[in-house]
């Protein structure tokens, strides 16, 4: 409900703690269907509403060029207090690091930094997809190839809240939907009892082209448990692949997360 005077959201300040997970039936209703911005609520207290916009656009003339204009988080204060933070840029920053951090230990790729910036440069300058095949192509300069590159687009694959009330949202960056649902890009952990944990949402990313693997919590734990059962999980853990340095073979790793999002620990499998 939005109050008609001052246009704030109006919810009870009494309600309890809501813990809730949302099941989507697929990355393509959340992007080639979703041609306007549409709310997704992620938790509400007696503190605040916070919710995520998603926005997604089609490029009629090349097939399954999807693209995606909005991921921005909203914080709606009790109080009346309103504030914002751009997901997606936050995600892109992550993965150009990624990307670059790949490209750079690589020992078949001959590009120097420099060149790899470049186009790293490019990629972000233009909108296009964030994916590692894009740093070595050898058409990359070619702008009749230009033309054909698919455009940035972020598929909500998954999310829920566990322990006092952090959100775990997972990512897909392709334009389709992935054949293994245990695999994603992007991990974001937003701890929202305080307005610091939510203007600070901690991002993770990998370069592996599987990317991240059996997230714990996940929708299946979630389903089998009734949802007040998920506010005393305190730790999270997902299975990273990350490449050795100089190497083309992948170190595959637990990592483990406080409900802050941050890393706790690191296990290292053979």
């Amino acid at each position: 409900l939005i109050d008609p005077y001052s246009g704030s959201l109006c919810f009870s300040r009494s309600t309890s703690l809501q813990h809730y997970c949302y099941n989507h039936p697929g990355t393509q209703t959340n992007s080639a269907d979703s041609t306007l911005p549409w709310p997704l609520r992620l938790y509400e207290s007696s503190d605040c509403v916070i919710e995520l916009i998603l926005g997604h656009k089609i490029d009629l003339e090349i097939s399954r060029n999807n693209s995606n204009y909005m991921c921005m988080l909203h914080w709606y204060g009790s109080d009346g207090s309103h504030y914002k933070v751009d997901l997606r840029k936050l995600i892109r920053k992550e993965r150009r690091k990624v990307m670059f951090d790949d490209a750079s230990s690589r020992s078949d790729i001959t590009l120097t930094d420099k060149e790899i910036n470049e186009r790293l440069d490019y990629i972000m300058e233009h909108g296009l997809e964030m994916y590692f095949h894009m740093m070595y192509r050898k058409d990359f300069q070619d702008k009749k190839s230009q033309r054909t590159y698919r455009k940035f687009v972020l598929n909500l694959q998954s999310n829920l809240v566990f322990s006092r009330g952090t959100v775990i949202l997972t990512f897909n960056l392709q334009n389709y939907s992935p054949n293994e649902s245990n695999y994603f890009d992007v991990l974001v952990f937003i701890n929202c009892t305080s307005l610091d944990g939510f203007l600070n949402p901690c991002v993770y990313s990998t370069a592996d082209q599987y990317g991240f693997q059996y997230l714990f919590p996940n929708l299946d734990i979630a389903h089998s448990y009734p949802q007040k059962h998920l506010k005393y999980i305190r730790y999270a853990s997902v299975l990273q692949s990350k490449r050795k340095e100089r190497n083309k073979t992948f170190q595959h790793s637990n990592l483990f997360f406080n409900d802050n999002g941050d890393i706790t620990n690191t296990i290292h499998l053979r």
